[in-house]
This record gives structure tokens, C-alpha cells and sequence, in this order.
């Protein structure tokens, strides 16, 4: 067994270990839902200081390619922490039971 796997089994078999498991996904999975609301907020401009329509007007093109290098990177990122090599190393350092809200 690696030290993976052994804090995974400590972590569920142990009452201590679930709650704060639960706690740390219960803050992770708050701190989205308040991201997912800010972002809401930024393209509706509600109540957030800056929104999507402020800022400076550049050409075009600019932004095209701007907007498709941030979609790119996005896609690249999603697609290589969703490959199961990545999850068995990702599982090295972060035990199983939090792994998904990590």
C-alpha cells in the first residue's frame, strides 16, 4: 500500500477523518458557488465592481484571438486532469475521498 491508499483508508475509518473530508468538500463546492455568482454577476453587471461590457475596446481580431488562446487553454487543461494517468498521479497527493472537489 502507498501513502495514498493508506491516508484513503484513514480518512474512512475514521469519524474525524469523514468530517473533515466532508467539510473540506463542503467549502470547496461553496467556494465555486460563489464563483458561479460572481460570474453571473459579471455578465449580467450586477453588484460586481468590474463587468464583461467595461474595460477597453480593442480590435476585433484582438480579442478573437485572445478569447480562442483562453478557450484553448481551458480545453487543454479539463482534458488532461480527466485522463486516468493524470487522476493516479493527482491521487499521490491528494487522498481519493477529497479528489473530486479538489
Amino acid at each position: 500500500m502507498n501513502q495514498s491508499q493508506l491516508i484513503d483508508q484513514e480518512i474512512r475509518s475514521n469519524p474525524l477523518g469523514r468530517l473533515i473530508a466532508f467539510v473540506y468538500g463542503s467549502a470547496s463546492y461553496l467556494l465555486f458557488f460563489g464563483t458561479f455568482l460572481y460570474a453571473i454577476g459579471f455578465v449580467e453587471g450586477l453588484v460586481v465592481p468590474k463587468a464583461i461590457d467595461t474595460g477597453p475596446v480593442v480590435p476585433a481580431a484582438e480579442a478573437l484571438v485572445v478569447n480562442l488562446l483562453l478557450m484553448s487553454l481551458f480545453a487543454v487543461q479539463h482534458s488532461v486532469m480527466a485522463r486516468r494517468g493524470f487522476k493516479q498521479w493527482w491521487t499521490q497527493y491528494v487522498p481519493k475521498p477529497v479528489e473530486r472537489s479538489t
